[in-house]
């Protein structure tokens, strides 16, 4: 390689003239372009959010690269600029593994694609540990939050704690505690920060007020909430799910609409998908808290559903599934409830 040449291409990279480092190689013979020259370029790309060319070319060195800690940088640099947070903890952690102060260069992305793949401990450690301050997150405003609040308070009873988020990438997803109060004999959750995000709903329903929302589940008096166990985790897990489902899918959530799991929610049941249904029980009012805006933020019921039902709802629709239990699953959770399909071969097939 001409030593004047890759001087001059290290004078642009240093300058950031990314347009000039690109041409340079580029004019290049393919067997002029070896380890180094793929790094520059690799990089160029992804300064002008090229990414996927970064990748391409970044993996046709593999070979030199797989023990290289520097490859594997540029690597979850790339990626992360892709949003493809697991193979962006893969090549940092790669990295780390080889040279440990890698760790420190790489922490906002691999905090990021840590908090973003769910891993929201490992990337509060190092938010703490580095003070990273790369979270901003969709948040209500002052009187969107109040509006809220009181809205919570008014349908659904007296909070009477909050799990606070530890760490929030997108939006805060905080979760408000009703404890059973005024002949309600169950626990209600209630998401709080959901709806400071609005969802991209189709174009037919942009005037339709449904574009914000927050999430409720009810369950019986005796659940463990504090507990980590899988048999009593998983509608707290499900709830920071469902309300971050439509950033991650650039989507919308609303009434009738249905998400399944691949599997099981736990040890316990058979439970496996969830229906989105209004807050009957607590009225009509209930369903949506308007705000001084004009705007409206919905309140939807979570209501776990078995396969079975889920793939009734999808073949003939909202209201027949709705016609199978009179207008109204079960409100309260009951992880051995009966299920409404089960043993009648006519309903799906």
């Amino acid at each position: 390689m001409d030593g004047n040449l890759l001087e001059l291409i290290n004078e642009y990279h240093e300058r950031n003239e990314h347009a000039e480092v690109i041409n340079r190689i580029l004019s290049l013979k393919k067997q002029n372009l070896d380890y180094t020259m793929t790094f520059y370029l690799a990089n160029a790309y992804s300064s002008v959010d090229e990414h996927e060319h970064a990748v391409s070319l970044l993996l046709k060195v593999r070979h030199e690269g797989e023990q290289d800690p520097e490859w594997h940088c540029r690597l979850a640099r790339a990626y992360s600029g892709l949003n493809n947070y697991a193979k962006t903890v893969y090549h940092s952690e790669a990295a780390a593994a080889l040279d440990k102060s890698r760790v420190s260069e790489l922490s906002e992305i691999l905090a990021e694609a840590y908090a973003k793949s769910g891993c929201l401990k490992k990337a509060k450690e190092l938010v703490d540990r580095y003070d990273l301050k790369i979270f901003s997150p969709e948040v209500y405003t002052e009187n969107e939050l109040s509006a809220v609040s009181r809205h919570i308070e008014r349908h659904f009873g007296k909070v009477s704690r909050v799990l606070h988020e530890v760490l929030s990438p997108d939006i805060r997803v905080d979760i408000m505690v009703v404890e059973p109060q005024n002949g309600r004999n169950y626990l209600t959750l209630v998401t709080s920060g959901m709806g400071a995000h609005k969802m991209n709903v189709p174009q037919n329903l942009l005037n339709r007020n449904v574009d914000r929302a927050e999430l409720i589940m009810c369950l019986p008096p005796e659940w463990d909430i504090g507990s980590i166990s899988g048999n009593w985790f998983w509608p707290l897990l499900w709830m920071k799910i469902m309300a971050r489902l439509p950033i991650k899918e650039d989507s919308w959530l609303g009434w009738g609409h249905t998400v399944p799991n691949s599997c099981a929610f736990a040890d316990n049941t058979c439970l496996s998908g969830i229906f989105l249904d209004h807050p009957h029980s607590s009225g009509e009012e209930s369903f949506a808290c308007k705000l001084n805006t004009g705007e409206a933020v919905n309140f939807y019921q979570m209501i776990p559903l078995y396969d079975e039902e889920m793939e009734y709802k999808i073949m003939y629709g909202t209201s027949a599934l709705l016609g199978l239990v009179n207008g109204n699953f079960p409100e309260i959770v009951d992880v051995r409830r009966k299920n409404f399909c089960s043993g009648n071969t006519d309903i799906i097939h």
